[in-house]
């Protein structure tokens, strides 16, 4: 479940930067950033999970993770006008929300016992 909460708010903030319409330069520096470490935390991750519990597990970790996001985005565009500025507010809610999944998921990844 966070695993697909982190990749949502990486999602929104890539989305954000895709259509960036903002004056302030270091403010489009900043969201590439957080996107970039967002990415790449997550890839971090699939492949420390990957290297744990198999291939197969963040093959499923990432599908799932898919699916959520098709979810959230067909209610988003059944119950809400998906205005830009829904998505800057998940894409600002994204510089706390990401990291902090990230640490959780992280902190709870299975550990093997052989």
């Amino acid at each position: 479940m966070a695993f697909s909460v982190f990749s949502a708010f990486v999602f929104y903030q890539q989305l954000h930067l895709k259509n960036f319409r903002g004056e302030s330069r270091t403010a489009e520096v900043v969201l590439s950033i957080s996107c970039f470490l967002g990415i790449a935390t997550g890839i971090v991750f699939l492949v420390r999970y990957g290297l744990r519990l198999g291939w197969l597990s963040p093959l499923l970790l990432f599908g799932i993770s898919f699916v959520s996001k098709l979810v959230v985005i067909a209610l988003e565009v059944v119950f809400a006008s998906r205005s830009s500025r829904d998505n800057i507010l998940l894409s600002m809610l994204g510089f706390i929300g990401w990291p902090v999944c990230a640490f959780l998921v992280f902190s709870y990844m299975p550990e093997v016992t052989e």
